[in-house]
């Protein structure tokens, strides 16, 4: 430690003038005798200009500065691969093995001066007594980042990883630098054995009920060639279709092709199994699964038209993009009559002078449904305005205007794309009447008449009474549509208008005062599913200490209960440790008497990666090591790593670190100036003054 010294927040010759005032203090208070000898007086006078001294200095605010250095030792972590890849490969004994050599290593080190930690694939400090072999994936760059970023600028000796060299997530190991010395010890089979594995399962992850779905399975043969492989596909235990292939050459991927159809609705498990051969060394590859959510009917829109008309085509092309929508065109006099129920009717050219589209309208809006107006130049506005309520048009002549759009930039219910803004700025116009129209709902679009942007919407969006509308104060959109192909040679942007349209009208606002859902409707067995609640009172506002009873049943039927109460700070409930499988759930609570009751379901998926490959890979640590500087060992070797390690015996980093100090927070100053005050109180009472 280097010897300490004094700084001061004021300048230096405020201390004279502390000597000054201890000295003036001391002599007035000793200047006249008293009945102290002479020894007496001096030891008196003395305590007391030292104790004035130290009380005037600091209220100059001294600082203690201070250099300590400390000596770090040499740290050695060690990793070990805790994934199931190592256990279904060594037995328990193997196992065993490898956790007390690893606290053999670590009780070397440390006699040899040395820090060491132990840890686990995910990077947590464990005992080599509580190490288990669970993990379900291997992502090897994450855990040596990992440490890369814990020990910079740390006395970080060496890293021994002790792994099969398997990993499968990630990054690839092979070309990483890490600023360390790793060393790398290989344990498991590096002898390819005969296997089958389903490698990949391609599907639809949504299929609608009672139509047929593909399901590809690539399966990977090793060492079975010429050999009949039978690939079979369950759903719920029953068996759905099977299939066989004899593949030709050895390490080679086969495709089979399932054609399925959905049957009932909700999420499905759809289990693809290759029968095991004679000699296969695992069979855990043999099955995966795929689960599919099978929905029991497309949103379905329909457009009602007063005549043909070019935008029907260009709207239609763009909504069936998506294929959860079902689109119809209905024109009177021309199309058969729609039937069914409908999320979202489009009215064209509404409403037209011969009035054909009113019965229409009353129909569909009677029934709650929400809908779109598309007016044109030719539309009876006085009608219009005894049919909605949310927007009044006031015709102010018969000409029309040349306008194109502008978008309201404070528009908040759904945003969109720049590609989108960049049209909306540059379209066509379109025609409207010279009008003036009064609204208080949100505006999407306004008209700009040339350059100037006008307060009158061309495209507007209500929400009344829990049901929602548009209007369009033109007709002629399928120009946009064309403007856009003939600069960018693409329909994106004019496709997103209409779809985000249609999204945003079709979907119904969720008004119950008891909402409940996963927060992630799928999760791996490793994983907790976490649910969260919302309460409501009348005013839809929230509530809390509300008890929430939750029933979980898996595919088998066992049902297990729960129940939470909610908080301000607790709206969440986590379930843990759930096998592989579709779980449904029901919660429930008390709302003013009342049951409220919410289902939904859930997957839960077996994360399998790791039995793909059991074959270790030692190739893969020899080039960590090589680029490291550092060296590769057999676990039959492991000894003569530590050998080497102790042997090397790296040096301690000595560490310097500069600390100050107000002088007046130091505890030896208070001691000293409790003796200092008790001294001379003892010396006054000794001798019988005070």
């Amino acid at each position: 430690m280097q010897q300490p010294s004094l700084l001061f927040e004021h300048h230096p010759i405020y201390m004279v003038v502390c000597l000054i005032v201890a000295g003036l203090y001391t002599f007035l208070l000793y200047r006249k005798p008293q009945q102290w000898n002479k020894n007496q007086l001096y030891l008196l006078a003395g305590f007391r200009f030292c104790l004035v001294f130290l009380l005037s200095m600091l209220l100059v605010v001294p600082i203690l500065k201070q250099l300590q250095n400390y000596f770090e030792k040499p740290i050695v972590v060690i990793v070990l691969d805790n994934s199931t890849s190592i256990a279904s490969v060594l037995d328990s004994t193997k196992l065993a093995l490898i956790s007390s050599k690893t606290e053999e290593m670590r009780g070397n080190l440390i006699r040899s001066n040395y820090k060491v930690e132990v840890r686990d694939l995910e990077n947590i400090n464990i005992s080599t007594e509580d190490i288990v072999f669970n993990k379900q994936a291997t992502n090897l760059h994450k855990t040596l980042k990992k440490i890369e970023n814990d020990y910079e600028n740390r006395n970080l000796a060496e890293v021994i990883l002790l792994t099969d060299g398997i990993y499968n997530s990630g990054v690839s190991p092979d070309y990483m630098h890490y600023n360390f010395k790793l060393n790398t010890v290989g344990v498991g089979d590096t002898i390819p054995k005969k296997d089958l594995l389903i490698k990949e399962l391609k599907y639809n992850k949504i299929s609608y009920q009672g139509n047929q779905f593909p399901l590809v399975a690539k399966i990977e043969n090793r060492g079975f060639i010429n050999e009949s492989i039978v690939i079979s596909v369950y759903n719920n235990g029953s068996l759905l279709d099977q299939k066989k292939l004899v593949p030709k050459l050895n390490e080679s991927v086969e495709t089979v092709e399932f054609l399925l159809e959905a049957k009932s609705k909700g999420l499905q498990r759809y289990s693809v199994v290759i029968s095991s051969k004679p000699n296969e060394f695992n069979v855990q590859n043999n099955i995966t699964q795929a689960y599919i959510e099978v929905i029991e009917g497309k949103e379905r829109i329909l457009m009602i038209a007063a005549s043909p008309n070019p935008d029907i085509k260009a709207i239609r092309s763009a909504i069936e993009t998506n294929s959860n929508y079902e689109f119809q065109v209905f024109i009177p006099g021309i199309n058969k009559e729609p039937d069914g129920k409908f999320d979202l009717i489009i009215f064209h050219q509404f409403p037209d002078k011969r009035n054909i589209l009113t019965s229409w309208f009353e129909k569909y809006k009677n029934e709650n449904i929400p809908y779109w107006i598309i007016t044109s130049s030719n539309s009876n506005f006085k009608t219009l305005n005894e049919k909605i309520s949310f927007a009044q048009v006031e015709i102010l002549g018969r000409e029309t205007d040349d306008i194109t759009s502008s978008f309201n930039e404070g528009f908040s219910l759904f945003s969109i794309s720049d590609d989108l803004k960049d049209l909306l700025r540059n379209v066509p116009p379109l025609q409207v009447p010279f009008s003036r129209v009064n609204s208080n709902v949100q505006v999407f679009l306004y008209q700009k008449l040339g350059s100037v942007t006008t307060r009158n919407p061309l495209l507007l969006i209500s929400e009344i009474d829990n049901n929602k509308s548009a209007l369009m104060l033109a007709d002629g959109v399928w120009k946009w549509k064309l403007y856009e192909y003939a600069k960018y040679e693409r329909h994106t942007a004019f496709n997103e208008l209409i779809l985000k349209m249609v999204q945003y009208l079709s979907t119904r606002q969720d008004k119950r005062k008891f909402k409940f859902h996963t927060v992630n409707r799928e999760i791996t067995t490793s994983e907790s599913i976490q649910f969260e609640s919302e309460i409501y009172n009348d005013l839809y506002e929230p509530i809390y200490d509300k008890s929430v009873d939750i029933t979980i049943s898996n595919e088998n039927g066992v049902v297990t209960n729960y129940n939470y109460i909610t908080s301000l700070g607790n709206s969440r409930f986590n379930v843990s440790g759930l096998e592989e499988g579709v779980y449904k759930y029901t919660a429930t609570t008390l709302l003013n008497g009342r049951k409220e009751k919410v289902s939904g379901e859930f997957l839960v998926k077996q994360k399998n990666i790791e039995s793909i490959s059991l074959t270790a890979n030692f190739r893969l640590l020899e080039t960590l090591a090589l680029n490291s500087g550092g060296q590769f060992y057999n676990f039959e070797n492991f000894n003569s790593l530590t050998d080497r390690i102790t042997n090397d015996k790296a040096p301690e980093i000595i560490h310097s670190e500069e600390s100050f100090q107000p002088l007046i927070n130091s505890e030896w100053v208070f001691i000293l100036l409790i003796l200092l005050v008790s001294a001379e109180w003892f010396i006054r009472k000794y001798s019988g003054h005070y």
